[in-house]
């Protein structure tokens, strides 16, 4: 016979093994969800970059079991790329910072479908106007990322025509930069005095999710480098500067201050006051419909004639009446 643990052991483990077939978390017990995706980890379930895993990292990022991500390096984008897209779709606060993307990257045409993004950290990507139209462009008129309010384009060769396309964002509040970046003023924008620093931080089920796959990226790593070793080994094939790489690896950069950019507020006044064309133009209009020889002339005032006319029939009736 089993016993009560066992028997939960059992259910988590058939759970984790065929975790791609479940279609909502929203409402599933906390500690069972978390122990069955821990368990699929551990299972190496989520090992592989296919469907399946994405479709159980969409399931559980649409229940809120993680609303953060921060992605630690180009490699794991890259090797996991149909994956992230299920980690990614519900998550709120996006980090891809210092990860060398190019302008032409696949994942910049996937942020734009993240429809929850409300934190948007693009510091130090190597991106260009160009890329970074493939993000924002698609939001005008807050027609995509409708909740996307703070965007961190510190340490980016941004020029000042794009950013002047970001009044196209009505939902976009907040615009950073590094204070060295020296980006000048932009419409719709002005630059505050203390600005608001989000942080991205990865839950614990992200954080496990993100070890598990650097490690079996760093198994096939080494798996190819000893095929290569014992392939052709040779005195020159030594690293001669590995200790220069290794001490540029543990320097440490000390924080750059930065400069935020706030939307300003446009002032909530009367129609015609916000727009002097309509009272001018009615001010023309009348003056114009009273001016002689104009075709828009003023009301009519009834002729004398008539006026007679309708003071005797009036007279006729009160005759008739009596």
């Amino acid at each position: 016979m089993y016993d009560a643990s066992s028997l939960l052991d059992l259910c988590i483990d058939f759970c984790a093994k065929n975790i791609h077939f479940i279609d909502c978390m929203i409402g599933f017990p906390e500690d069972f969800a978390v122990k069955i995706f821990e368990r699929a980890i551990n299972l190496k379930v989520l090992a592989s970059d296919n469907d399946n895993t994405k479709q159980a990292l969409r399931v559980y990022s649409e229940a809120g079991y993680y609303r953060e991500v921060k992605f630690p390096n180009l490699l794991l984008i890259n090797q996991y790329e149909l994956s992230i897209q299920g980690l990614m779709e519900f998550t709120e606060k996006l980090d891809l910072t210092n990860i060398c993307l190019d302008d032409h990257h696949d994942l910049l045409i996937q942020i734009p479908e993240c429809r929850n993004i409300k934190v948007l950290i693009l510091q130090s990507t190597n991106l260009t106007d160009k890329g970074l139209k493939k993000v924002t462009y698609p939001c005008f008129g807050a027609k995509k990322l409708p909740s996307l309010h703070y965007l961190d384009l510190s340490g980016l060769q941004v020029t000042s025509k794009y950013l002047n396309t970001l009044r196209h964002l009505p939902q976009l509040k907040s615009v950073l930069f590094y204070s060295s970046d020296k980006i000048p003023s932009f419409l719709a924008f002005r630059l505050t005095q203390r600005p608001n620093v989000e942080k991205v931080i990865n839950g614990s089920l992200v954080t496990k999710l993100f070890l598990h796959w650097l490690k079996q990226l760093s198994q096939e790593r080494k798996k190819v480098l000893e095929e290569k070793s014992s392939a052709s080994s040779s005195f020159y094939t030594s690293n001669a500067t590995g200790g220069r790489d290794s001490a540029k690896s543990f320097a440490v950069k000390a924080p750059k201050s930065k400069v935020m950019f706030e939307r300003i507020q446009e002032p909530k006044t009367a129609l015609h006051a916000t727009n002097p064309l309509l009272s001018t133009s009615t001010n023309v209009s009348r003056k114009r419909s009273y001016e002689p020889g104009n075709c828009i002339v003023g009301p009519r005032k009834p002729k004398q004639a008539k006026l007679a006319l309708d003071v005797e029939n009036i007279e006729q009736m009160l005759d008739s009446c009596d």
